[in-house]
């Protein structure tokens, strides 16, 4: 009986324990500062472009896609993927780009495809071979 009786006790106060640091968690984070541009006397520029038409400017729409990317953590890989675009959970250098210009609406690939098109000159390493695999 009193070994049970040891046992509720600690676990008692490890239960007090973990609430207690819970709510000193809780309140750190509903104190903790926020950074804008505002408190480093920084001006925020706003496009005068609603490319998606989503009431957000587009450099606004393109940093928060950016901002989005951070907790997805996605797993570097060097290669190539048929189509352009690895899966969600995988990225190469320049994903972080193409992802946070999509959240404005934009299509990096059709954009770049576009401007070879036009400007197939200006590109001396695409192939022909490469021109008629991608409709350029």
């Amino acid at each position: 009986m009193k070994k049970m009786k040891k046992v509720i006790i600690i676990f008692a106060l490890v239960l007090i324990i973990l609430v207690a640091l819970a709510m000193i968690c809780s309140l750190y984070e509903k104190n903790k500062p926020t950074y804008n541009a505002e408190y480093f006397g920084i001006t925020e520029i706003k496009s005068q472009t609603d490319f998606d038409n989503d009431g957000i400017d587009d450099y606004t729409d393109i940093l928060q896609g950016a901002k989005l990317q951070i907790p997805l953590n996605p797993k570097y890989k060097s290669a190539y993927y048929q189509g352009g675009y690895p899966p969600e959970n995988e990225g190469v250098c320049t994903d972080v780009i193409w992802r946070a210009l999509k959240n404005a609406g934009y299509n990096l690939k059709d954009l770049v495809d576009e401007d070879i098109k036009n400007n197939v000159k200006a590109y001396p390493r695409v192939s022909r071979e490469t021109r008629s695999k991608h409709r350029f």
